[in-house]
């Protein structure tokens, strides 16, 4: 059951990875250099400066290569592109197609556990090692913590008018 915008957002995103899952890095690499206009690979390897054999062992699929770090942010780059979507980690091809299918409510619930998570951080928390239930007692925690305080603000306005 979805409860909140990270789990809405974990379970699109596992729906969408299954339909990812026959795809793989050579095809959505070609896809996309096609897409982009670049006919040839010779081509490709010269607007990303990625040795012209390197890239085709990452399209072909008889290799089934995986370039290292710096070549796919490189490729991805080059494509324009997301480098979790050429690994197949998304079917976004950016982050902001991905927020451009969220529906009005999900976005303002993301923009405010984003400001959660800024303040927070602003404050000194570390939420690296927070899982998902961790993340969500503390936030809970804090908001009980800030509604304590503004009724505590309000009942002194109260009783100095």
């Amino acid at each position: 059951m979805v409860t909140n915008t990270a789990d809405f957002l974990h379970e699109r995103r596992k729906m969408s990875l299954k339909k990812l899952a026959d795809t793989s890095f050579s095809d959505r690499l070609k896809s996309e250099r096609l897409r982009k206009g670049i006919k040839t690979m010779p081509e490709l390897a010269e607007l990303s400066g990625i040795p012209y054999d390197s890239l085709k062992k990452y399209e072909s699929p008889r290799y089934r290569r995986i370039p290292e770090k710096d070549n796919l942010l490189i490729l991805a780059k080059t494509l324009n592109v997301s480098p979790l979507y050429l690994l197949g980690e998304t079917p976004y091809r950016s982050t902001w197609e991905e927020y451009d299918s969220l529906h009005e409510e999900d976005l303002k619930r993301i923009r405010i556990e984003t400001r959660f998570i800024e303040y927070a951080e602003s404050l000194g928390c570390d939420f690296t090692n927070f899982d998902q239930e961790d993340f969500s007692l503390f936030q809970t925690t804090v908001n009980k913590c800030i509604l304590e305080t503004y009724k505590g603000v309000q009942g002194r306005k109260e009783n100095n008018e």
